[in-house]
């Protein structure tokens, strides 16, 4: 299964579960997956780790 499709369906099972109408929050689901593909697909593999600016900031810290 898809990533947007995934999220549809999480969205429209969500919105089951607390009362709402599921096709409306498929709906949501879908459109919010979708942008965030749309938006991370540039990206270039990254897991948030900045090897320099980690070592300036391990450098700096003092035990007393």
């Amino acid at each position: 299964m898809g990533t947007i499709a995934f999220g549809a369906l999480a969205g429209g099972i969500g919105s089951e579960l607390i009362g709402g109408n599921f096709w409306q929050g498929a709906l949501i689901g879908g459109v919010v997956a979708g942008l965030n593909h749309v938006a991370h697909l540039g990206d270039a593999p990254d897991n948030g780790y900045d090897k320099d600016v980690m070592i300036i900031l391990i450098n700096r810290v003092r035990i007393i």
